[in-house]
């Protein structure tokens, strides 16, 4: 961990990391705002599922940890406010985290129309995961530093990595590396289908939304790990708050694109025509559906029936 030579200039990257967490929160409930007639229409009027219950667990969480991190920043906190502060932010993290990838693995479970070994290799990396971000936010390594006052006379919830070594640096490490595999398998299915055409409109629409989430979070998260490789008390933070929000946003959508295109899309229509002196030849479209199993996992069916 270090500080800035300049005094002045930590003041500055503090306030720079008040702006951003501010400006992540603010991004989240803007979001919120604007999707809520969508929320309403399409999950709270429709059945109880577990895609259902995900949503709105994932998109009420979401808000609430994000504000609640930008009201600590824009505070002056006491020391035991931040030292709860952490243990908060770390723990709740990684829950929100758990749940995006959730939401992301649905979706690719779909986009894979239900291949058990696609579900298999998810299921570890989930559990993996789970077990990496508990070793980081569960072991207090020697020499990490949390304070509510980086140099004297700045009260902001500040911390890092011991200095010369790396620790929660490897949190975002961890993260790049489930965000890279799950990557690599939704590239895997956009380029299939774009070699051989198939794919009806919501499975182009799964592809193109979580080729878009991941390459987005990609590089957020890269940005996150490169200032916690910098290791300044007063940056680190800089950014956490948006890896935060804009996953939450994205994974959201996510599910709102896929509801708002199935039930938009809902009665099948009809074309008839006459050919010389023949019976009426009906066509009937029906709209795309991914998987015709009939699971209780989200999108496997679209079947409105049950809710989803």
């Amino acid at each position: 961990m270090s500080a800035d030579p300049n005094p002045l200039d930590t003041w500055k990257h503090a306030q720079w990391e008040r702006f951003c967490q501010l400006s992540a929160a603010t991004l989240i409930t803007y979001e919120f705002i604007i999707q809520f007639g969508n929320e309403v229409e399409l999950f709270w009027k429709k059945r109880w599922s577990v895609g259902k219950a995900l949503f709105l667990w994932s998109r009420y969480y979401s808000l609430c940890f994000n504000i609640g991190n930008a009201v600590v920043f824009m505070h002056k906190p006491t020391l035991d406010i931040c030292g709860n502060f952490f243990h908060w932010q770390n723990a709740g993290a990684t829950l929100q985290l758990l749940t995006t990838h959730i939401i992301l693995m649905l979706r690719l479970y779909a986009m894979y129309q239900g291949d058990k070994r696609v579900l298999a290799f998810m299921v570890i990396l989930l559990f993996g995961e789970a077990a990496t971000m508990g070793v980081f936010i569960g072991v207090n390594k020697p020499g990490l530093v949390g304070t509510n006052e980086p140099i004297p006379g700045l009260l902001i919830c500040a911390d890092g990595d011991p200095p010369g070594e790396h620790w929660i640096a490897y949190y975002f490490t961890a993260i790049l590396t489930i965000e890279f595999a799950l990557l690599a398998l939704s590239l895997n299915k956009a380029w299939r289908h774009y070699r051989t055409g198939s794919g009806g409109g919501v499975m182009a629409l799964l592809t193109r939304d979580s080729v878009l989430y991941f390459l987005a979070m990609f590089w957020t998260y890269v940005l996150n790990q490169v200032i916690w490789l910098m290791n300044r008390i007063t940056l680190n933070e800089l950014a956490t708050g948006f890896s935060f929000s804009i996953c939450a946003v994205l994974a959201n959508r996510l599910m709102i694109n896929v509801r708002e295109s199935y039930y938009s899309g809902n009665a099948p229509e009809v074309v008839e025509f006459e050919i010389g002196e023949s019976r009426p030849v009906r066509f009937r479209r029906t709209r795309a559906t991914t998987i015709s199993r009939n699971t209780n996992f989200e999108l496997e069916t679209f079947d409105h029936r049950r809710g989803y």
